[in-house]
């Protein structure tokens, strides 16, 4: 008869200490990160809010015009390159870039509900809404706080949504890990590498493609691909989700009941990506975006050919 082996129970017990440790750990930081830290999943967001709070504390009486859109209108819309700006009181303007790379319907409205909780009330909103991402619009879930989810609940699938986010939780101590070390040890953090982190201007422009040395002919080529390879058989088969559409509503309809004055901006593209449209694919861009503009009796800017072909970057 084989004698119990001593040593087995310590190490079961140690293994279910080690499997303990590991999920408060996880609850822990979770907890952390959702109600005190949301910044943390989404590193942009992080570094635009830290501007446009150094801005407005420079100057707090400034009424401020902001911009939401995608990586577009962060590349295409610098407020320093704009002349000085004054509301109808003399007030000098306020302009910043909080636009969110790949955002489109639904990563519009995160970021206008941010800027709310945030405790900032713009006065004026300009909403680029890319015409790709009526289509379609990537899972939000990784760049997403549970304070963001009721912004975006109501236009995903929720079920895969919280999965996803779920999921996304379980590894936050690791996937996080730099963000923690930003906020409580940041002499060691680890720097981000060339291309990886956020570039942004002192009033929110994505820098990441124009700043200097950024963008050699090569890297401007690979580019291009890139977009190519992103929605080129997407526009050919191009139709709005309603989901998505409604999102795009939804957000201006939050701003008409704001009292926001709200101006709908169609971002520039050059005429290689419009050349990738679909038979009728450009009358129901301009029909989606005249019915959206009479709706809520907002002015539509459509700057789609504003753009020459070596000025195109994203």
């Amino acid at each position: 008869m084989a004698l119990p082996c001593p040593r087995r129970r310590p190490a079961r017990m140690e293994a279910l200490c080690a499997v303990g440790g590991f999920l408060v750990l996880t609850i822990a930081f979770v907890l952390a990160a959702e109600v005190w830290f949301p910044e943390w999943y989404d590193r942009e967001y992080t570094v635009r809010r830290q501007r446009l709070h150094e801005r407005i504390a420079e100057a707090p009486d400034r009424p401020l015009l902001a911009v939401i859109g995608s990586s577009r209108a962060g590349t295409d819309i610098s407020p320093e390159c704009l002349p000085p700006l004054h509301d109808a009181a003399g007030r000098q303007v306020l302009v910043f870039n909080y636009s969110h790379y790949g955002a489109g319907p639904r990563m519009n409205l995160v970021q206008f509900r941010r800027l709310l909780r945030d405790g900032i009330r713009p006065t004026w909103l300009v909403v680029e809404l890319l015409p790709a991402h009526l289509r379609s619009e990537s899972n939000e879930a990784i760049l997403s706080a549970v304070a963001d989810f009721p912004a975006l609940l109501p236009y995903v699938n929720r079920s895969s949504f919280l999965v996803e986010a779920a999921r996304i939780r379980w590894d936050a101590p690791y996937r996080w890990r730099t963000p923690f070390l930003r906020t409580a040890a940041p002499e060691f953090a680890t720097q981000a590498g060339e291309g990886d982190d956020v570039y942004l201007g002192p009033f929110g422009d994505d820098r990441n493609f124009t700043r200097p040395g950024a963008l050699s002919g090569e890297r401007r080529a690979h580019q291009f691909k890139v977009i190519e390879q992103m929605y080129a058989e997407p526009m050919r088969r191009f139709r709005i989700d309603p989901l998505l559409a409604e999102a795009a509503r939804d957000l201006l309809r939050e701003c008409r009941d704001r009292g926001i004055s709200t101006v709908l901006l169609i971002g520039p593209e050059d005429r290689r990506f419009r050349s990738w449209y679909g038979p009728g694919v450009e009358d129901a861009i301009r029909d989606f975006y005249t019915r959206l503009g009479e709706e809520f009796d907002v002015p539509v800017v459509d700057a789609r050919d504003w753009s020459a072909p070596e000025d195109f970057l994203d």
